[in-house]
């Protein structure tokens, strides 16, 4: 199996791409007088548009400790973006656990792509 030509073709970019497109649409339900309260629309999109960003980026670079921190950027931005989800079931004012398991996957997938690099790494 040949390696991706785009970033676009792998899994993981695919991934991040839809829970983009979801958790967008999630925040656009979510009645205004609640959201503005903490910003969480806002700060949901902002997070959540950085994943993809921050694959892509790891994509295109020259050095596998790059690429790692890339991985690391974008579980990061995952982490951030269930901890204002968690909030969101807290609050009652949405119903986000799909999109919470959805973050545990693809976290899963970048931290066994981190490994694997990580392996690689040292072994060189």
């Amino acid at each position: 199996m040949s390696a991706p030509q785009s970033i676009k073709d792998t899994v993981i970019w695919r991934k991040a791409d839809e829970l983009v497109k979801l958790i967008n649409g999630f925040t656009n339900r979510i009645p205004n007088d609640d959201i503005n309260i903490y910003e969480l629309r806002r700060r949901l999109k902002n997070c959540v548009a950085s994943i993809p960003e921050f694959i892509e980026e790891g994509f295109k670079q020259n050095t596998k400790i790059n690429k790692i921190r890339s991985i690391i950027k974008a579980t990061s931005s995952l982490d951030e973006c269930k901890d204002y989800l968690a909030l969101v079931n807290r609050m009652k004012i949405g119903n986000s656990e799909k999109l919470i398991s959805m973050i545990e996957d693809l976290q899963s997938m970048l931290n066994s792509e981190k490994n694997l690099k990580l392996n690689r790494y040292t072994k060189h």
